[in-house]
């Protein structure tokens, strides 16, 4: 796939070009448009969810962010089961949890070996030691 970004100059460039295809100095409303654009963008993206972190909807359901995953998302249950999502399955935004004692305890570690197990394919040794991980972090945050 090609790199799908744009510079804000790339983008009064093209603007430039596309109304004023004969060669000229510069638009500055062009220019003030692409910067309007940019901020209009930058408004509403989405922030980036970081690897490891925990994650809540506004909902209240808890999830845990993975990384290199086709399924990036685990919901994690009030029973401490979890289940791996897909990356549009969290309805959007998500708030960053902040520990307010171990979410981590509620999470069973067999559940989640058997889950990275199945998911990504590693070996039974690294999904336990992959689980351990997964548990301290949580811990940790």
């Amino acid at each position: 796939m090609a790199d799908q970004t744009i510079t804000e100059d790339e983008l009064a460039e093209a603007l430039e070009t596309i109304r004023h295809p004969e060669p000229h100095d510069g638009c500055g409303s062009c220019r003030a448009e692409a910067g309007k654009i940019f901020a209009r963008v930058a408004e509403h993206r989405e922030p980036e969810y970081e690897p490891g972190q925990l994650y809540q909807s506004a909902a209240g359901v808890p999830y845990l962010r993975l990384d290199g995953l086709a399924r990036p998302w685990l919901r994690i249950w009030p029973t401490g089961d979890v289940q791996a999502y897909d990356e549009a399955a969290p309805l959007r935004p998500l708030r960053k949890l902040v520990s307010e004692g171990s979410q981590a305890a509620k999470l069973r570690h067999g559940d989640l070996r058997d889950l990275l197990k199945a998911r990504t394919k590693v070996p039974h040794s690294a999904a336990v030691d992959l689980a351990w991980d997964i548990i301290k972090l949580l811990e940790a945050t």
